[in-house]
């Protein structure tokens, strides 16, 4: 037990940063600010019931009472010291701490995001960095305030008259039951409203990445029915959470204004002053009050607890692939020669793929890579692009294997042209800035007119300041995938891969492109995942896979000698009885 509360307590100080000390400040202006509350109870109870009210004297209750707005005003000033340093941590905390998840999820590998959603992303990143910084500064303050308030409160009470503090500690005992009792029951619809709130945020994510698919298939009202029903089982979550509540506060009234009921009629057996019976009934009630709020509110720890472990549990996170401790800089551009030597390769979910693979290809060449789905061929470009790293044997660049580059190194050597482009939403030249962002206009627009892309850009009314919207929504398949190829262009890198570049547009925009993908390709080297054969014949070698290994390679027109797989495969699709591969 002792060994979670620690690694809480320093999963909340990693994730606090340079803030601890600004928290530590919260905590004593809060504390502060309740020593004089509970000052003005004692002295108004010894000094100005007992003192200058029992005497009638004007100049003790003018004392009385000047001491009392001192202390009145000095508890307000830390307390609104303690609320502006609040605000001004909460702003900081959350925002540093979100760059720092940002930054964190922006170079996590492809195994992360292979198994967490995009959902589950976002809500870290949004509600718990905010649940986080939000509790920090709130919740546990409040849980310092309301356990110094409780303890002074109690401790008063017990040394004032220990025989009638007995009445307070039985009843103490039957609102920490309950309240143990309330806190379960409120700890699990606070799990079920977390996981219907990720379901949610994953089905925003889904339904508005995937718009084009929901429109295509008509399930518009399918998907608003389903984030419906989310809804409504989120409200009636909430509705039961207020509900517990309601029962918890009803309970505490009865038992409280019970027990001072008891307290009343047993005061008048004990000998008290006017002051000790009014100090009694107020900490009484005040020990009482306090301590179910706080029982409250370390339930609301919990769930800023849970929070603070997803947080942390991101930002610990060890990539399988990263670079080196120490890297070679390399100066000069790759020429383009890759080479695979007995590479096995196994997914962490324990499926392996390839075993002592090899392949070798030459600098300025165009390798197409064919099979059926689930043959190996999107891991091999996974493999070259580093996503992944072998499990056994190694990849060459140059004759330098790739785990002695740093990672950025080989993103930057390599382009990459999707089926679906990635667009952001934003201008079109901002768009193709992101591969190289010092490049000038000169240099945008030659990328532009060398891919053919210049005559649709010159059409649109603001031209290259255009937005284009998420994921470039407003702009064609096919005007997308110009905008793709002129990125790489601008960004010039010797070696390329088209992950079925083509397999989303039309006939037409795709002779249109394959056009200018000649122009492209010239000079560098070239690896084609590829469903339509038609766009290949041209390759310099062509590979079959078929569970992960290689079957056939060579030219298209020696494979088509060959008559095997790859020649019947590429008859049926000549012959139109199938478009794609399976």
């Amino acid at each position: 037990m002792m060994k979670n509360k620690t690694s809480i307590f320093k999963t909340c100080g990693n994730l606090l940063g340079d803030n601890k000390k600004s928290m530590t400040l919260l905590c004593i202006y809060g504390a502060i600010s309740v020593i004089f509350e509970m000052g003005i109870i004692l002295f108004s109870a010894f000094y100005g019931i007992n003192k200058a009210l029992a005497s009638r004297d004007f100049n003790l209750i003018l004392i009385s009472a000047a001491v009392i707005l001192i202390f009145g005003l000095a508890s307000k000033i830390f307390f609104h010291i303690q609320y502006r340093l609040s605000l001004k941590f909460n702003e900081k905390e959350s925002n540093e701490l979100r760059k720092r998840v940002f930054e964190k999820a922006i170079y996590l590998d492809a195994n992360y995001y292979a198994n967490n959603s995009t959902g589950a992303m976002i809500n870290t990143i949004m509600y718990d960095v905010e649940t986080f910084s939000d509790g920090m500064s709130n919740s546990v303050l409040n849980v310092l305030k309301l356990f110094v308030k409780a303890l002074l409160s109690f401790v008063v009470v017990t040394i004032l008259k220990p025989s009638l503090s007995i009445i307070l500690w039985l009843t103490l005992i039957v609102v920490v039951i309950f309240s143990y009792l309330v806190i379960k029951k409120l700890g699990k619809l606070y799990s079920k409203r977390r996981a219907v709130n990720k379901k949610r945020l994953s089905h925003i994510n889904e339904g508005i990445m995937g718009l084009k698919t929901v429109k295509s298939l008509g399930i518009e009202e399918k998907e608003t029915e389903t984030f419906k029903k989310y809804n409504k089982e989120h409200y009636g979550i909430n509705m039961k959470i207020a509900a517990v509540n309601e029962i918890f506060w009803r309970f505490y009234d009865i038992v409280t204004y019970g027990a001072l009921a008891v307290l009343f009629i047993t005061s008048t057996k004990i000998s008290m002053s006017y002051g000790e019976l009014f100090l009694y009934f107020q900490l009484f009630k005040n020990t009482l009050y306090v301590t179910a709020h706080l029982a409250l509110e370390f339930d609301g720890l919990s769930e800023i607890m849970v929070s603070a472990s997803k947080v942390q549990n991101l930002l610990d996170y060890e990539p399988l692939v990263k670079d080196k401790e120490i890297i070679q800089p390399k100066a000069d551009n790759l020429s383009g020669n890759i080479k695979f030597e007995n590479v096995t390769f196994t997914y962490p979910s324990g499926e392996t793929v390839l075993k002592d693979f090899n392949l070798d290809i030459k600098k300025n060449t165009m390798v197409a890579i064919v099979g059926q789905t689930g043959a190996g061929k999107s891991t091999i470009v996974n493999l070259i692009y580093r996503f992944y790293e072998p499990s056994l044997g190694k990849i060459l660049f140059d004759d330098t294997n790739y785990k002695d580059l740093s990672i950025d190194y080989i993103h930057r050597q390599i382009g990459f042209i999707l089926q679906t482009p990635m667009l952001f939403d934003d201008t079109i030249e901002n768009n193709l800035r992101y591969a190289k962002p010092d490049a000038t206009l000169e240099e945008i627009e030659a990328a532009v007119k060398f891919v053919g892309a210049d005559d649709f850009i010159k059409k649109l009314k603001d031209g290259y300041q255009t937005k284009i919207g998420e994921s470039g929504i407003l702009l064609s398949n096919g005007q997308q995938q110009l905008i793709s190829l002129a990125r790489v262009f601008l960004k010039n890198p010797n070696i390329i891969i088209f992950d079925e570049a083509t397999a989303s547009i039309d006939s037409k925009t795709e002779e249109y492109i394959q056009n200018n993908l000649s122009r492209l390709m010239n000079g560098k080297t070239c690896i084609f995942i590829a469903h339509r054969l038609s766009t290949i014949v041209d390759a310099d070698k062509i590979i079959y896979l078929e569970n992960g290994k290689i079957s056939e390679q060579g030219t298209h027109k020696q494979l088509m000698k060959l008559n095997k797989k790859y020649a019947k495969l590429y008859n049926k699709q000549r012959s139109g009885l199938c478009d794609k591969l399976s």
